[in-house]
């Protein structure tokens, strides 16, 4: 109840910011975004909404799937720092609607370990990952990752493969069904990507100083995390090291989707906020795991201070 209090604390920002426009050169349906957008009390209800669902099942998946040694809700509070840390990600997003395909992703491909012949799940994961690339076309590139877990969870099975493959394309059935109804049917349209010159909810327009200090913080920590990460990982039993596996190479993903789709590709609050699924898993490890734990205070305090500067600033 206490991080629900801090979330919705954490989003009164909004009444005193503009909202950032989602690109429509990059996401579709920016439109029906924006407009939510313009009406500021929606907008945090939503976004309240949103944040706080997402970190609930997140922290759901990790416990249950043992991604950090300890049940702890403290997945759910960095998620919930990552997600407040620029004014530009404070609003109702289609990235907020990917990360919940991507954690209905996680959650089912985890009950993939070990079994046999799981065509209704796998089914699932293809459409789950259709639904976010409609949304965003570049995600799809994630099915790659999903093909290696039913490979990598499981012994190969080829219809599970067939049957996925329909799942990503029973989403983009439907669309075509609707732009063809209201005659908007294009190719275009239904392929919807762009290389965009201007990324979608920037950061800033240019490297200033508290910026520049932000990343340099933020990239000490998370290499910190990582290394300690992948050693706990090393001495995990068998099951849980292939989970912990499949959140680093998620972050290997989203980083290749990003910059292998877009022109121009920069860092941008939609892609962190992309990252911040396993960027708060691999957080959270760290600062469970630490034996010191002035330094994990430490850590927390500068997230909390990092987020003021870039709110006042």
């Amino acid at each position: 109840m206490i991080v629900v209090l801090v979330t919705i604390a954490l989003g009164l920002p909004i009444f005193f910011t503009e909202p950032t426009a989602v690109d429509v050169n990059l996401f579709r349906f920016s439109e029906f975004f924006n407009s939510i957008n313009k009406t500021t009390w929606l907008r945090y209800i939503l976004w309240c909404i949103f944040t706080i669902g997402i970190g609930y099942y997140l922290n759901y998946i990790v416990n249950q799937y043992k991604l950090v040694n300890n049940n702890t809700h403290v997945p759910f509070i960095i998620y919930v720092v990552l997600q407040t840390l620029f004014p530009a990600a404070l609003i109702f997003s289609p990235t907020q609607i990917i990360m919940v395909f991507i954690l209905f992703i996680l959650h089912q491909s985890n009950e993939l370990y070990n079994t046999r012949k799981e065509t209704l799940k796998t089914f699932n994961l293809g459409f789950f990952m259709g639904l976010a690339a409609i949304l965003y076309l570049p995600i799809g590139f994630l099915m790659l990752l999903v093909w290696f877990i039913m490979r990598y969870y499981k012994p190969p099975y080829w219809k599970e493969y067939v049957v996925s493959l329909m799942g990503i394309f029973v989403p983009f059935v439907y669309l075509l069904a609707y732009y063809f109804i209201f005659n908007e049917f294009s190719i275009d349209k239904i392929f919807f990507i762009e290389t965009a010159t201007e990324i979608s909810a920037p950061i800033n327009e240019s490297w200033s100083l508290n910026q520049l200090l932000f990343f340099i913080v933020m990239g000490l920590v998370f290499l910190y995390a990582l290394w300690h990460f992948v050693i706990a990982t090393q001495k995990s039993v068998v099951r849980v090291r292939k989970y912990r596996s499949v959140i680093l190479l998620l972050i290997l993903g989203i980083v290749l989707q990003h910059f292998i789709f877009l022109k121009n590709a920069t860092i941008n609050a939609d892609f962190f906020a992309l990252l911040s699924i396993p960027l708060s898993i691999i957080i959270s490890n760290l600062l469970i795991e630490i034996k010191k734990k002035w330094i994990a205070e430490t850590i927390f305090i500068i997230f909390f201070v990092l987020m003021l500067i870039n709110y006042l600033r």
